[in-house]
């Protein structure tokens, strides 16, 4: 019993690891970026501040009451009866113009799309960091896999190598060179597995986790589009939030207008004063209606500049967004290309360099295991066959990041 009691406890502590452990893909990884993330959650709330300040764009100002004397005179002096004043009770409401409070509420409620759209164009670069990361990490493992394999089809050659120097067949030269080759992956090996903790704890990061003992990531080749079709300008002004951002400015600007031509409207007032007498003097009060004349010419001058001012901001807004699509247009068009011709590589890496290669490397090592051959030709076609490897990967990491970038681009 005593021996079998540690091994229950082992058993039991691997069955807990391994139910409290994580499986995230990609695209669970996505969605808890685009829903936890601090970054997005601080535009999502001031969007929410917004809403709430458009909310009370519509109240008015508070009432004013106050008390005091009126034609009250100063102590020292004997006034007759209808001389003595009195204490007044004032009251004061303001009334602004109906106009002028919807234009500031529309204002108010415009800028949480602005927001909104900051928001977009973080949760896009976070994105593109999280596939970048990912595409990465999938590219390391991959580099991973392939040294360990060579490692250990070179330890086999060398112990072959060493067996047949025993009998005066082998070639000592041959054999230092294949164990320098293997410290050399090996560190090759250790680079890569460097990379690949970078890279998890990039993912990591993104989601707000730091514990990887229990997560494993799980990243699957990115399917690769037969055919990319380049977006027109208005697709490119649909999707991309930069765009978007500069038309929502340009509305916010427009709205802006609309409330400074609103100050030409009249506001209104109206006061109630209440005076109680200290002496005879009857019982008085004072009602006033008054409005205000915004369309005086030493006070109109400043809205109507402000309104002017606002178009040529606008139309500098209009070229600004004229030139961004421009360039966005021209940046995919590059990248088309450079994607194009980084498939066509690949392509021809997988159907034709590797598969010949492959073939040299199997004919030279037929030859050195039947003795036709030395070690130093079958190193060499090994070489050659796993940097080639290497290179294959290196390609293929490169074509993954760019349809990331692309996808960044045209924000899909």
């Amino acid at each position: 019993m005593k021996h079998i009691k540690p091994y229950l406890i082992l058993l039991g502590s691997l069955i807990m690891s391994s139910a409290f452990s994580q499986v995230l893909s990609l695209d669970s990884i996505l969605n808890r970026i685009e829903r936890h993330h601090p970054m997005l959650q601080e535009y999502s709330g001031r969007a929410k501040a917004m809403e709430t300040y458009a909310g009370g764009a519509r109240s008015w100002m508070a009432p004013m009451a106050g008390i005091g004397t009126f034609m009250t005179p100063y102590p020292g002096q004997n006034p007759e009866a209808m001389e003595r004043g009195a204490v007044m009770v004032s009251f004061e409401q303001s009334i602004p113009n109906r106009s002028k409070l919807n234009a500031s509420e529309q204002l108010l409620r415009a800028r949480s799309g602005t927001f909104e759209l900051q928001r977009k164009k973080v949760w896009n670069q976070l994105r593109f960091e999280a596939r970048s990361a990912a595409f990465s990490l999938l590219i390391e493992r991959e580099k991973i896999s392939a040294i360990e394999n060579q490692i250990g089809i070179l330890q086999t050659a060398a112990k072959m190598e060493q067996t047949r120097l025993e009998s005066n067949k082998g070639s000592l030269s041959s054999l230092y060179r294949a164990e320098a080759r293997i410290a050399e992956l090996q560190n090759m090996l250790a680079m890569a597995k460097s990379s690949e903790v970078e890279q998890q704890t990039i993912l990591l990061g993104l989601i707000g986790m730091e514990n990887s003992e229990s997560v494993e990531l799980t990243i699957g080749t990115p399917a690769l589009p037969t055919v990319l079709l380049e977006p027109g300008e208005s697709d490119l002004a649909a999707a991309r939030s930069d765009v978007q951002e500069i038309d929502q400015q340009i509305r916010l600007m427009k709205l802006n207008q609309d409330l400074q031509r609103m100050q030409s409207k009249p506001e209104y007032k109206l006061r109630f004063d209440h005076m109680q007498p200290l002496g005879s003097t009857p019982v008085q009060f004072t009602a006033m209606a008054m409005v205000s004349i915004p369309i005086a010419p030493w006070s109109s001058g400043m809205y109507k500049s402000e309104v002017a001012g606002m178009n040529h901001e606008i139309g500098s807004m209009e070229k600004n967004r004229e030139a961004l699509i421009r360039d966005s247009k021209i940046m995919v068009r590059r990248m088309l290309i450079q994607i194009s011709s980084m498939k066509d590589q690949v392509r021809r890496y997988e159907e034709s360099i590797i598969p010949s290669m492959n073939r040299n490397y199997e004919a030279q090592k037929i030859s050195w295991e039947e003795n036709r051959g030395s070690l130093m030709d079958l190193l060499e076609a090994w070489e050659v066959l796993s940097m080639t490897q290497i290179e294959l990967l290196n390609k293929k990491g490169a074509l993954y990041l760019m349809l990331a970038n692309y996808e960044k681009v045209i924000e899909q």
